[in-house]
């Protein structure tokens, strides 16, 4: 082999630097085949000491049989016996006739510490940075948290219960993002590809089918009534919103594109304003004025006697008759009406507003509610002034003694009523009347009621919560305690607050009339009228002289919006329809079960003569 080659193969510093120099690999002595990775740097220099020291007389040394492959020259030539010459430490010498430096044992020992140093310090650096990075995220996961929950209370329910108190949750960690690993294939043709798949979409939940009842099929025309949670139905372009409640409007958004939506002005008005609804997909439709859609089909509003803008409506084609009631407090008047738009045709079909749909729902009507918590507010507003200083004074002894012929403090009351979003504002009214005094809202409500058009309420209300006696608020915000924060609010223009929480729920009827709707099997005249239950001012006033001392005293009255059990009976009846298909509480079956049994006998008992 030529000396050139011999040299470069065992001396070049380059080559041994990288083939020895790692310490995650193996390191062997350069100049014999045992492994040292085990040894120190500074036990690597002094075995590679020990193997220079193997000097022959002639002052060189023959290593051979040396088998390890990486001094294996890169043109893979065989393994042969490496020739070095010994010359004094730290002398750069030229063998004769080579023209080429040799490196001798100090240098060769100082790059091979250099080399192993070198790389040591760049996996500590890379160690260093890679703790540092993973403290950092450590602190990170630490500190961030999740944020409170925010408990909110809806408008359309009569009392909230303060939520329970809950600790804070760290937020759990978060796994990191692989990084795309790219790989390449070829295809049928030979050429290049990518072969990384394509990153799975997150797939949207499928949306529950539309219930039955939400669709009306009128021959060769298909209808849906408050069915928008359920996306684009198929085989229907025609939708109709019967009121302005989330629980029959869910789902409809701004986006909205899959039909012309038909409902009154009111309505029309609002999904355009709180919902962002586009003018071109509303039809506003006043009540009492027919329209055709498809295929002969002919559609009329009325009045539902529930929120502004609630609608029954009446389906009539050559073939079929159906009325959806949405949601309704049924009386005589919106019978005569259904009646006389039907021209003695039969109705087939009865979508049925089954809220109160059970013999324990019996309370008065609303007119009654609204005339005796009118009368109320006037008795309690319009109370002498010795009264209001006796009963003061009553519940102030052992606190302080008043000065003889000290005036009685002005007690001005601020009457407070719970309304929905949209809804319960007829109570509001009256008192309002009854006082000659103003009503205040929340700016959004105010924007709502002007929706309706009245002159009466238009000229009710003003911005100026001092200039008026009557506030409205939302119906979950009527809890005794908040209704303390809002009198304190108002402090000293108002000394006490009235509050009125207007719901069904809230009324427990005498035990004889729930005992005589359980017994109502056997058909009787009686079961035609709508009746009504008895309501007096003294269910309010019984404790009139601690109202009147009282800082804050609630409520509960029945007005409600919905019809009574006693109403449905009555609704039914007079319909005579073929078939009544319930739209509310059809979430298990057993409350199907029990809504059908009152209705399958009704459906029968229309058809029969009532003897006697």
């Amino acid at each position: 082999m030529d000396d050139r080659k011999r040299v470069k193969t065992l001396f070049d510093p380059r080559q041994d630097v990288l083939r020895f120099g790692a310490p995650k690999k193996q390191v062997f002595c350069p100049l014999c085949p045992l492994d040292i990775t085990a040894l120190s740097i500074s036990e690597r220099n002094g075995h590679a000491e020990q193997c220079l020291g193997l000097v022959d007389s002639d002052g060189d040394v023959t290593m051979e049989d040396i088998t390890r492959d990486d001094i294996s020259t890169s043109s893979g030539t065989p393994k042969e016996e490496l020739t070095f010459s010994a010359t004094p430490p730290s002398v750069k010498a030229e063998k004769p006739g080579l023209g080429v430096p040799i490196f001798l044992a100090d240098e060769f020992l100082h790059l091979l510490d250099r080399g192993v140093k070198k790389e040591e310090m760049k996996v500590h650096e890379e160690l260093k940075f890679k703790e540092t990075k993973e403290l950092k995220f450590k602190e990170t996961k630490e500190v961030k948290e999740e944020p409170d929950e925010v408990y909110f209370s809806a408008d359309e329910v009569a009392e909230v219960t303060p939520p329970p108190a809950t600790k804070k949750r760290r937020a759990p960690a978060r796994k990191a993002k692989q990084p795309c690993q790219s790989t390449m294939t070829t295809n049928d043709q030979g050429d290049m590809i990518s072969a990384t798949p394509e990153p799975v979409k997150k797939q949207k939940r499928a949306k529950k089918p539309a219930p039955d009842f939400k669709t009306i099929k009128m021959g060769k025309t298909n209808v849906a009534v408050d069915s928008f949670m359920h996306g684009p139905l198929e085989g229907i372009s025609l939708y109709f919103l019967s009121h302005f409640h989330a629980d029959h409007y869910g789902g409809l958004r701004k986006s909205w594109n899959h039909g012309p939506i038909f409902c009154t002005p009111i309505t029309a008005a609002l999904c355009k304003m709180k919902l962002g609804v586009l003018d071109e997909w509303l039809v506003p439709i006043p009540t009492h004025i027919p329209f055709c859609v498809g295929n002969d089909v002919e559609v009329t509003f009325f009045d539902a006697n529930h929120c502004p803008g609630a609608a029954v409506i009446l389906f009539t084609s050559p073939t079929k008759t159906a009325v959806h009631c949405g949601d309704f407090r049924a009386n005589m008047n919106l019978v005569r009406e259904l009646k006389l738009k039907l021209k003695q045709r039969v109705l087939d079909e009865l979508y049925l507003d089954t809220t109160y749909l059970g013999p324990s729902h019996a309370f008065p009507s609303q007119n009654r509610v609204i005339q005796v918590c009118g009368d109320f507010c006037l008795r309690l507003n319009n109370m002498k002034m010795e009264q209001l200083e006796k009963a003061q004074r009553q519940a102030t002894i052992g606190r302080f003694f008043s000065s003889p012929g000290s005036p009685a403090p002005q007690l001005r009351t601020l009457f407070v009523v719970g309304t929905y979003t949209i809804g319960k504002e007829r109570l509001a009214v009256e008192i309002a009347q009854r006082l000659g005094a103003k009503m205040f809202a929340e700016p959004t409500k105010r924007r709502i009621l002007q929706t309706f058009n009245d002159p009466v309420i238009s000229n009710l209300l003003t911005s100026d919560p001092l200039q008026a006696q009557v506030h409205l608020v939302p119906l979950g915000k009527t809890r005794k305690d908040q209704l303390f924060e809002y009198l304190q609010t108002y402090k000293p223009h108002f000394s006490k607050i009235v509050a009125f929480a207007p719901t069904g729920w809230s009324y427990r009827p005498p035990r004889s009339a729930i005992e005589a709707n359980e017994r109502a099997t056997d058909l009787q005249q009686s079961y035609f009228d709508f009746g009504d239950l008895e309501y007096k001012v003294e269910n309010l006033d019984r404790n009139l002289e601690r109202s009147a001392i009282e800082p804050v005293q609630k409520y509960n009255v029945p007005y409600s919006e919905h019809s009574s059990f006693i109403e449905l009976r009555a609704f039914c009846l007079n319909m005579a329809a073929t078939e009544i298909i319930p739209t509310v509480n059809m979430s298990s079956d057993d409350s199907v079960r029990k809504q059908m049994y009152w209705l399958d006998m009704w459906t029968k008992q229309a058809g029969q003569t009532v003897v006697g």
